[in-house]
């Protein structure tokens, strides 16, 4: 996390990407071979979306659609990891999820 409250350039690009589904989907091919490395890449979108929610910069009714985003995605890799019975990937999983779902509860709080 090490960018987290520095100027990011481009900052709308990011966040254009992010809010474009099927960019956070790289589909079960890639998330299976990224397995071995502890975390699959549609929990890495799903982490993407928190962490550009989470930067001041960001309207509120932005970050909820990032929240929501981040949610759908990285279920859908805890399905997978569960599946697979990847306990790294399934643990990487459950803190993005957590993070997410703890942001969702403060936004609903504002």
């Amino acid at each position: 996390h090490g960018n987290q409250d520095g100027v990011v350039e481009n900052f709308d690009g990011y966040l254009s990407w992010a809010l474009c589904e099927h960019n956070l989907r790289f589909g079960s091919r890639s998330n299976l071979a990224s397995l071995s490395f502890g975390r699959m890449v549609d929990c890495l979108s799903a982490e993407v979306c928190l962490l550009l929610a989470k930067r001041v910069e960001c309207e509120r009714t932005t970050k909820r659609s990032l929240v929501g985003l981040g949610l759908a995605v990285c279920g859908e890799a805890l399905a997978l990891a569960t599946k697979e019975k990847s306990q790294p990937c399934i643990r990487g999983a459950l803190a993005v999820l957590s993070d997410l779902e703890e942001l969702e509860i403060q936004l609903d709080g504002e």
